[in-house]
């Protein structure tokens, strides 16, 4: 797992690669953990994954709540593919919004924002 940023200054990026099982999901989480704030926008890029199991679908879930506890949100970078299908088979995708890269995740946020603050 490495860090990188990408993105602007409000959102937390993190890049993770290989598989996301019950050792590397508790890691994850320890990670995960240190950089949780208020109000946090963590963005996890899953497009290196290889492998997500019963565990790393638990620790991405339990982030999603925890961020949202503490008015944050939780974004998943993940382009078509067999990732992107167990995803969908846990029914991940229907928690946690998915996107296929940065770009359609920001435009995404930014026309949430607009939403929120009463645009149409």
């Amino acid at each position: 797992m490495q860090s990188a940023t990408r993105l602007p200054d409000s959102y937390q990026y993190l890049v993770l690669g290989g598989e996301l099982d019950e050792i590397s999901a508790r890691e994850l989480l320890t990670l995960c953990e240190e950089k949780l704030a208020p109000r946090c926008r963590l963005v996890l890029d899953l497009q290196a994954v290889s492998m997500l199991d019963e565990t790393g679908v638990g620790v991405l879930i339990y982030l999603y709540k925890r961020l949202r506890w503490f008015g944050g949100r939780l974004r998943l970078l993940c382009p078509a593919g067999p990732l992107q299908a167990q995803l969908m088979h846990y029914g991940v995708d229907e928690l946690i919004p998915c996107f296929a890269d940065a770009q359609a995740m920001l435009a995404a946020d930014a026309a949430e924002a607009l939403l929120e603050q009463g645009w149409q």
